[in-house]
């Protein structure tokens, strides 16, 4: 049976665009690389290509020239008779997208490709205007990592033979799964990879098919595949989605998806991770970098301004202990308070997401739990977890297969000044429930809503952690005085004091960093008396301590000087 899967990307998922842009693809040496068009110069007749050697820019670099400087291409060309008739890496910064295609073409350069100078997951588009449309040559974007990549082959004495085209057929991968970019075990019951397709020809590509291969952490393979599908030709802004279902993880890591099928020679990958027990749209890699509207803009929105991420729920409940967000500039925000809160939303409410949402109340059915405060040090680096809960109950309990979005809110308008919080960036993947994609996290200032955070790379962190997997019987929290944790914030070694009440028939004791990774764990014999934890091999940070017996828990946060 042919099944055929068609998306508009609407107001609700706009940052999404520069995540999937079908564009030019970059092959080198055999290898593809993502690329991210520019919004200025030529654009490539679709079937052709430009295949010449990659040239590395060499430029004076300034007034105190360093190696990068001399990637960036802003002044006088060191190597340009070499550059004549090839395509040319530049590196980003220091002057306009324009300006270094220019300087290149100037040179004879046939194309350009310039790599970012920030990491990202994916590379997004090269902005810039072309006022006088003296750019008559093409240019893409690629990622930080990408270029690094091509630089040491380079260096090694490796020609780089290079293939800029653009394709008949576009793929990208959108997401390897649909619950947040890292997600618990316990969540992950079925995971389904998601394909783009663009069709930029004029006739039906018929009877496609698409095939992910899924490799686990431990190296294991698994292929699986679409519904054959008929597309059509599609115009900018549509995109065919295939899904590919029906996979399962088993173990905790970073799983790789690679995509393939019978719609021509281009391939595209992705990745997303299991934990143990934290749902995260983030990769893993959180920089300690921050960003913000400036203080002017801050002030005229209204001085609010709050970060959301998006996590879909497996097909069994579980509870959220604690929650996860950063911010850069602590000290500057000293004194003043962040409101955390956790809500259910709807497919209906969902699709009400728009630029001009500036409120969770307009996309979400209602709050879960209690809104937690909490109030800024100073003294906080980068990330920076809460405990929740319900009422007198530690937690909050999580339905089974919902979407649920955790918020964090800043308002500024009880102060005179305008300081703007930096909320810590991550990288994300978007998320899919019941038909819906959204952005796994976005950010609302004054009357506008940006899905992924202010640019594609721009993507607030958030996390939710879960505690005790509930299946159908949820576990009860065991009293403060049954668990004593001292001392707290710890050096080297914590402990532990039992005395619990209940009988129970097994009791662990694990600790976990904030990234939800069990670092240690281990059966306690005795429901009396005191365990000493060693953490000293630990770097300083945040950390959780939880006993569980077979009918109740207690999870603390240690803080690990």
């Amino acid at each position: 049976m042919k099944k055929l899967f068609t998306f508009l990307i609407s107001v609700f998922c706009f940052a999404l665009v520069a995540q999937v842009n079908p564009g030019l693809k970059l092959n080198i040496n055999g290898k593809s690389y993502q690329t991210a068009s520019a919004a200025f110069g030529p654009t490539m007749d679709i079937g052709t290509s430009i295949c010449e050697e990659l040239i590395i820019m060499d430029s004076k670099g300034g007034v105190n020239p360093t190696d990068d400087t001399r990637l960036e291409g802003c002044d006088q060309i060191n190597n340009a008779a070499a550059m004549n008739g090839k395509i040319v890496l530049i590196k980003r910064g220091n002057c306009l997208f324009v300006e270094k295609v220019l300087n290149a073409q100037k040179a004879g350069a046939v194309a350009v490709v310039i790599f970012n100078n920030i990491s990202e997951p994916l590379p997004t588009s090269l902005g810039g205007t072309d006022s006088l449309d003296q750019v008559k040559i093409p240019a893409c974007r690629i990622t930080l990592e990408d270029g690094n990549e091509l630089l040491s082959i380079a260096k090694a004495g490796t020609k780089l033979n290079s293939c800029l085209f653009n394709p008949n057929v576009a793929v990208s991968a959108v997401y390897g799964n649909r619950f947040a970019n890292q997600a618990p075990l316990s969540q992950t019951d079925s995971v389904f990879a998601l394909l783009s397709i663009q069709n930029k020809g004029t006739e039906d590509l018929k009877d496609i098919t698409a095939y992910a291969q899924i490799i686990a952490p431990s190296g294991a393979k698994t292929v699986v595949k679409s519904e054959t599908a008929d597309i059509p030709p599609t115009a900018q802004g549509f995109v065919e989605l295939i899904e590919l279902s029906g996979y399962k993880p088993t173990e905790k890591g970073t799983y790789k998806v690679r995509f393939f099928g019978n719609y021509g020679s281009d391939t595209t990958n992705t990745n997303f991770i299991i934990t143990e027990n934290t749902f995260a749209n983030d990769n893993g890699t959180v920089p300690g970098t921050g960003t913000a509207r400036t203080s002017a803009r801050f002030a005229t929105e209204g001085k609010k301004y709050t970060a959301l991420n998006f996590y879909k729920t497996g097909s069994k409940a579980c509870k959220a202990t604690y929650a996860t967000f950063g911010i850069i500039n602590a000290k500057a925000l000293k004194g003043r308070s962040f409101k955390i809160t956790v809500w259910e939303t709807s497919e209906d409410k969902l699709k009400n997401i728009s630029s001009t949402t500036n409120s969770p109340d307009l996309i979400a059915e209602y709050p879960v739990g209690d809104e937690t405060t909490y109030k800024v040090e100073g003294t906080e680096k980068n990330l920076i977890t809460v405990p929740l809960k319900d009422g007198n109950s530690a937690g909050i309990n999580l339905e089974a297969d919902k979407m649920y979005i955790m918020t964090v809110e800043y308002n500024g308008t009880a102060y005179s000044d305008s300081i703007v919080p930096q909320y810590t960036l991550g990288k994300v993947n978007p998320v899919r429930w019941k038909g819906v994609s959204v952005n796994g996290t976005a950010v609302m200032s004054g009357t506008s809503y940006f899905g992924g955070g202010w640019s594609a790379t721009d993507d607030p962190v958030g996390r939710l952690h879960i505690d005790n997997f509930v299946g159908n019987e949820d576990l009860i929290t065991l009293k403060e005085n049954e668990v004593t944790v001292f001392p707290n914030p710890v050096v080297n070694t914590v402990q532990v004091k039992l005395n619990l009440e209940n009988e129970a028939s097994r009791i662990q004791l694990g600790v976990m960093d904030e990234m939800g990774r069990i670092l240690q764990i281990q059966d306690i014999p005795d429901q009396h008396g005191t365990i000493s934890v060693n953490m000293s091999a630990y770097p300083p940070g945040i950390y959780f301590l939880t006993v569980k017996t077979d009918k109740a828990f207690s999870t603390e946060k240690i803080i690990k000087e």
